[in-house]
């Protein structure tokens, strides 16, 4: 029903799987009002080898990688046909955001910095070079424009592109409670371009986190006009409940829980953040079948036979 091929499959059921941990909260967030939507994150070679996009319009529409669309699709029927998510009836999101395709793209490992690890393997632990998946769940998307004016030095550039990311990222929205402790409060996706520019400047992923992390905090007073006091102080965790103590605010416990990616075109001008709703961030790895090398060459001949242009009589 979603249009996808058959090598798009190991990939669905992966992502079906983590969706069902109990620890990605898709039990509640599948119903909730908040308008959550999953994102799944494919990292090691099933990316590129089934043509799913992580360059330019990654989260789609792209008829010519339409995997992400097809996959993230299948999973929304599945959402809405096996559990019940029919707005207004077994879901209430006021405004169901993504809810067609959901997001789901690979990440660009060919432009990853050298030193700098896959997400897979950063986040989850899996082997480089091992095909997985990595699910949370986000509730919003803001496009962040991090290019200056040609005035500024490397340095200057980088550094002010960095506070305009930690700006957006320090709003006391609450959604971030979900996983304050062990989830995320979003997903930072930065081109290839810009990670190679700012490694080239000594940044490493751990670095960025860290500095997103300290200057996202959000001072006391900011959060308490906002009602974040009271919602923090009736939080079931108890390292949510303790960081009242803190001020400014930790938008999170740990800079780790920042999901950072590295996907996108290769252009330097924008980076985008999608919001977190997401108690968990659940990894799996990808089990391909015997024969998938057999798909593989399938798809290659169905769709290279598309791309070839008709040759007029």
């Amino acid at each position: 029903m979603a249009g996808g091929r058959p090598e798009y499959l190991p990939v669905l059921v992966a992502a079906v799987d983590a969706f069902l941990d109990p620890d990605s909260g898709s039990e509640q967030l599948q119903a909730a009002s908040g308008s959550a939507f999953p994102v799944v994150i494919v990292n090691g070679p099933i990316g590129p080898q089934i043509r799913l996009n992580s360059g330019f319009g990654c989260l789609g529409p792209d008829p010519q990688r339409p995997a992400g669309a097809s996959i993230g699709r299948a999973l929304r029927l599945m959402q809405q046909n096996v559990g019940g998510a029919r707005p207004g009836v077994g879901t209430m999101a006021n405004y169901g955001g993504l809810r067609y395709t959901n997001v789901v793209f690979a990440e660009d490992e060919d432009n990853l910095p050298a030193g700098w690890p896959a997400h897979g393997t950063d986040r989850h632990g899996f082997a480089p070079g091992r095909s997985s998946i990595s699910l949370a769940f986000a509730n919003g998307a803001t496009n962040i424009r991090r290019r200056g004016a040609k005035k500024e030095t490397p340095e200057e550039d980088a550094l002010q592109g960095m506070h305009r990311m930690a700006d957006f990222m320090r709003v006391p929205n609450l959604a971030g409670l979900a996983g304050y402790e062990r989830g995320t409060p979003g997903i930072l996706m930065i081109p290839g371009v810009v990670a190679q520019t700012m490694a080239g400047l000594g940044w490493t992923k751990r670095s960025m986190r860290e500095f997103l992390w300290e200057h996202s905090r959000i001072p006391a007073e900011h959060l308490r006009r906002a009602g974040g006091h009271a919602w923090i102080e009736i939080d079931a965790s108890a390292v949510t409940r303790q960081s009242l103590a803190l001020d400014p605010w930790p938008i999170t416990a740990s800079p780790d829980n920042i999901v950072l990616i590295v996907a996108g075109g290769g252009h330097p001008t924008n980076s985008y953040w999608l919001q977190g709703y997401s108690p968990g961030v659940v990894g799996r790895e990808i089990h391909v079948p015997e024969d998938f090398g057999h798909l593989l060459d399938e798809a290659n001949r169905d769709l290279r036979m598309l791309d070839t242009p008709a040759i007029a009589p």
